[in-house]
C-alpha cells in the first residue's frame, strides 16, 4: 500500500507518533468502516469562501454521498462462512483411550458455549480482517475470558531462536487523561494526550504508567511499570495467540481480505453518488429561456406557475438523459462483480438460484469464497487450538481457583498435539443429500466393509449425536425390545 497517496488522497491527519504499520492498518480500518472521507468536505458543498470569491470545490476532495460498504460486505460473508452458526468446529481428542477421549471432548466443547467462543472468535476475525488479531486468556472471577487486542496499537514479540513461538504482546497508544482519571489515575491536565501501554509475557500482564508526549520524544526515556496495576499469572507460557488473518511473509500481520479493491471500492461510490445528483437534477432541471428581456426583469420561481415570454421567446427545461442513469448502473455492477473476483468473495445472486440446490453444488457454485474461508480456517483454527491449549494449560497447572470443576476430566495425559478441530461441511446437507448418504452408509456396512460405529460417527454432527457409543448402546435396547416384542409364530396341526 501506498500510504503517502491514500493520506493525501483523502486528506487523512494521522498521528506523527505512529509507526507506518499503524497508520497503514488505521487506513484498512477507515475503509472498512466508510470513515476513509470523513476528512472531505460534504458532497452537496461544491463551492468554498477562499481569498474573498467562491471557488469551486472538486469532486475528489467531496466525500461521497453514498457508500456502498463493499469491504464490509466481503467481511462479514467470509466470516460468516468461517465461524457462522453451521460453521463452528468441534473439538476432537486423539487419545487412544476413547472414553477418555470423548469426556474431554465433551467438556471443550461445552467449556467453548460457556465463554461464549464463538462470539469472540467472529468478534477477532472481523477485527482480523484487516491484518491480523491478538487474542489474550485471562481468568476472572474464576471463569475464562477472551479479550481482542487491536492489531493497530499492538504487535507480537516472537522468539529469535523459533520464529513460530510467541513470547510477548505488547500494546501502546493514545488516550486522553479524562479518560485515564476515569479509570483511577491521577492526572494533571484532563484534555491532554497521554501513551498507556502494556506487556503480555510468559509469567505476567505489565502495565505502565501513562506517559506524556514530551516524555515519549525522548529517546533516553522508558515506561514506569505501575506494580499496583500488574498482574502475575506465572504460567510459564504467554496465555495469548497472535492470528494473521491471511498467511503471508510479513512478521506481524497477514494479508487485508479487502486490499486489493480499495480504489474501486471509492470509484463505485463517487459512481453512486453523481446518479444520485442526476437524479435529483432531473427531478428540478434548469429552465432555459429564449429572449428573456420579455420577462422585464421578473425573478423566475420554480412552481410558481406559468412562464409567460412574448412570441419571438421560447422556453425549455434542460434535462438529462435517462440512458446515462442505466450506463451508470451497468458499469457499477460491472466494478462489482469485478471487486468481488479481485477478493474471492460471494459472487451468486439468489435471483438466478430459482431451484433447490445440494450443498456440494452450492460448494462448487461458490468455490472462490470458499477458497478465501479455507485459507482463513487455517490460521484461525490453529489460533483456535492454541486457544484451548492454553487453557488447558492454566487447569493442569493448579493455580487458579476455577468455577464448575465438578465435571472437569483429567487432563494430566493430554499433550498439545491431541486437540484436533472438525470444521463441518461448507453448507448444510439437504434432505436429498442425507438421503443419498445414508444409502452410500448403508451399502458399506452391509457388505461389510464398514463398521456400524464408524457409520454412526461420520453423520453425528448432522443428528446431533454427541456420544456415539451411547448412541450404540441405545440402538441395541431398543432392538432388543423389539425382538422380544415381535410377533411370535403359532404352528397348528390338523388332521
Amino acid at each position: 500500500m501506498n500510504i503517502a497517496h491514500y493520506i493525501n488522497r483523502f486528506q487523512l491527519q494521522p498521528s506523527q507518533d505512529l509507526e507506518e504499520r499503524s497508520i497503514r492498518i488505521g487506513i484498512y480500518k477507515d475503509f472498512l468502516s466508510g470513515d476513509i472521507y470523513d476528512f472531505l468536505s460534504p458532497f452537496d458543498c461544491e463551492y468554498q469562501e477562499k481569498l474573498g470569491r467562491q471557488t469551486y470545490i472538486p469532486l475528489r476532495n467531496r466525500k461521497p454521498s453514498v457508500i456502498y460498504p463493499i469491504p464490509k460486505i466481503i467481511v462479514n460473508d467470509s466470516v460468516s462462512m468461517l465461524f457462522g452458526e453451521s460453521h463452528f468446529p468441534e473439538v476432537r481428542c486423539k487419545l487412544d483411550n476413547k472414553d477418555k477421549a470423548i469426556e474431554i471432548e465433551n467438556y471443550v466443547n461445552s467449556l467453548a458455549k460457556h465463554i461464549y467462543l464463538k462470539d469472540k472468535m467472529l468478534l477477532a476475525a472481523k477485527t482480523g480482517s484487516v491484518s491480523s488479531v491478538g487474542i489474550i486468556v485471562k481468568i476472572l472471577e474464576g471463569q475464562f475470558y477472551l479479550e481482542i487486542v487491536d492489531p493497530q496499537f499492538a504487535c507480537p514479540v516472537w522468539d529469535k531462536n523459533n520464529p513460530h513461538k510467541l513470547v510477548g504482546i505488547k500494546e501502546v497508544y493514545k488516550v486522553k487523561g479524562n479518560e485515564l482519571a476515569r479509570n483511577g489515575y491521577s492526572i494533571e491536565n484532563m484534555g491532554a494526550d497521554y501513551w498507556w501501554g502494556r506487556e503480555i509475557t510468559d509469567m505476567e500482564e505489565v502495565i505502565y504508567n501513562p506517559w506524556t508526549l514530551t516524555q515519549n520524544n525522548d529517546v533516553q526515556f522508558k515506561p514506569i511499570r505501575d506494580e499496583s496495576r500488574t498482574s502475575q499469572h506465572g504460567l510459564g507460557c504467554v496465555p495469548a495467540v497472535w492470528i494473521k488473518n491471511i498467511d503471508s511473509m510479513d512478521e506481524y500481520d497477514g494479508e487485508c481480505t479487502f486490499s486489493p479493491i480499495l480504489d474501486m471500492s471509492v470509484e463505485i461510490n463517487y459512481q453512486l453518488s453523481q446518479l444520485g445528483r442526476l437524479l435529483r437534477y432531473n427531478s428540478d432541471p434548469t429552465i432555459v429561456v429564449k429572449n428573456p428581456a420579455a420577462l422585464e426583469g421578473n425573478q423566475i420561481i420554480k412552481g410558481s406557475g406559468i412562464l409567460e415570454v412574448d412570441e419571438d421567446g421560447d422556453a425549455k427545461l434542460l434535462e438529462m438523459s435517462g440512458a446515462s442513469t442505466k450506463a451508470v448502473i451497468d458499469y457499477v455492477k460491472v466494478l462489482r462483480e469485478y471487486a468481488l473476483e479481485g477478493v474471492r468473495g460471494n459472487r451468486s445472486s439468489p435471483d438466478k438460484v430459482n431451484f433447490a440446490q445440494s450443498g456440494k453444488a452450492l460448494q462448487m457454485l461458490n468455490y472462490p469464497l470458499v477458497s478465501l474461508v479455507d485459507e482463513m480456517r487455517m490460521t484461525y483454527g490453529k489460533g483456535l487450538i492454541q486457544i484451548f491449549n492454553i487453557i488447558i494449560k492454566c487447569i493442569k497447572s493448579g493455580k487458579y481457583q476455577l468455577q464448575n470443576v465438578e465435571n472437569m476430566p483429567d487432563f494430566s495425559d493430554i499433550n498439545e498435539v491431541d486437540l484436533v478441530l472438525d470444521w463441518p461441511d461448507w453448507y448444510p446437507l439437504t434432505d436429498q443429500d442425507k438421503l443419498a448418504k445414508a444409502q452410500t452408509l448403508k451399502t458399506f456396512v452391509d457388505s461389510q466393509n464398514l463398521s456400524h460405529e464408524s457409520a454412526l460417527t461420520s453423520i453425528s454432527e448432522i443428528y446431533h449425536v454427541t456420544d456415539v457409543q451411547k448412541e450404540m448402546q441405545t440402538i441395541a435396547n431398543e432392538q432388543e425390545v423389539l425382538y422380544k416384542n415381535g410377533a411370535k409364530i403359532t404352528e397348528t396341526i390338523t388332521g
